[in-house]
């Protein structure tokens, strides 16, 4: 599948999985090849940033007005050979699942200078390309930009795009277990019964409610494991001293 017809596609589904919740929204998915401004090299497979689609304006020859956006590396993720089409479209729910747990799937930038956006743009291009990012605290911390509530919408997502009839095994839109947490197949298992029961509803309806029993066991056992962890490192360290 070409990479505009794969964004295309990509698209249908986050549509599919979150009918209520996009509606009518725009929504850009923008491959990393089609960024010539950006570093050659990204150290992550997709991301997302609330005022994405203002940045990539220019690359979008399809924008038709605010929305959320989604950059996905189709270069790094060439490298999976035929699963390409796959982890495409879970990379896209991965970042699908970041803008499903904001306030708003975007935001207001009504007073925002083009001088200023310009600038944003830049430390996003920045951002994505450092391996010191890549291999900081931040990016392994459970408790950063992949805790519990993102963590409930993008199994979530996963129940929904399995249901509707795609391929995809829970490691392809969450790895839980480089971040030190249960298997994904774990957390799949523990949020399946509410995904079932909630596949009709929309994501702040979900959010608003309590985590499931089982969900919410695993998740404070895998944070207190990855605390205890860092407490062992820290004491290390010191001793090493």
């Amino acid at each position: 599948m070409q990479i505009d017809s794969l964004c295309r596609y990509a698209t249908s589904v986050c549509y599919e999985v979150a009918p209520r919740d996009l509606g009518d929204t725009p929504l850009y998915i923008v491959p990393y090849s089609r960024l010539p401004h950006f570093p050659a090299k990204t150290v992550c497979a997709g991301f997302t940033q609330p005022s994405l689609d203002l940045y990539l304006k220019d690359q979008i020859p399809t924008w038709w007005g605010r929305g959320p956006c989604m950059v996905i590396d189709d270069v790094l993720l060439r490298s999976t050979g035929s699963a390409f089409q796959i982890a495409f479209v879970g990379v896209a729910l991965h970042e699908l699942a970041h803008i499903l747990e904001r306030a708003e799937l975007y935001q207001q930038r009504e007073n925002a200078t083009p001088e200023v956006i310009k600038k944003e743009a830049e430390h996003v291009a920045a951002v994505v390309a450092s391996k010191e990012l890549l291999h900081s605290q931040h990016a392994t911390n459970p408790l950063s930009d992949h805790g519990g509530k993102w963590l409930r919408i993008a199994f979530h997502l996963h129940h929904r795009a399995v249901a509707i009839g795609e391929p995809l095994i829970a490691e392809l839109i969450v790895d839980t277990t480089s971040r030190g947490l249960s298997s994904p197949k774990s957390y799949a298992d523990a949020i399946a019964g509410e995904a079932s029961r909630m596949r009709d509803a929309t994501f702040r309806e979900i959010v608003a409610t309590n985590f499931p029993e089982e969900f919410s066991r695993l998740w404070t056992t895998d944070v207190v494991r990855w605390l205890n962890s860092q407490q062992d490192k820290e004491k290390g360290t010191d001793e090493s001293h």
